[in-house]
């Protein structure tokens, strides 16, 4: 991940967290802020790690248990 591609995905929360300015209630404001860097943590992390499986329940086998199953 690039300083491009991780400032686009904070953009991308901007307006959340720009509409948080009209939240009346600290504990919803703090709430729903936690939720949208939660968010961003997690896209951030996706990104710079790897690719996303599209069935994360699928177990794979490594390459030494591949051998053994042949």
């Amino acid at each position: 991940m690039n300083e491009e591609e991780y400032i686009a995905l904070a953009r991308e929360q901007y307006a959340s967290i720009k509409k948080l300015e009209n939240e009346q209630s600290f504990y919803e404001y703090e709430k729903q802020f936690s939720e949208i860097w939660t968010d961003l943590g997690r896209k951030v992390i996706e990104k710079s790690i790897s690719k996303v499986p599209e069935n994360a329940q699928k177990k794979t086998l490594s390459g030494q248990a591949l051998e053994k199953s042949k």
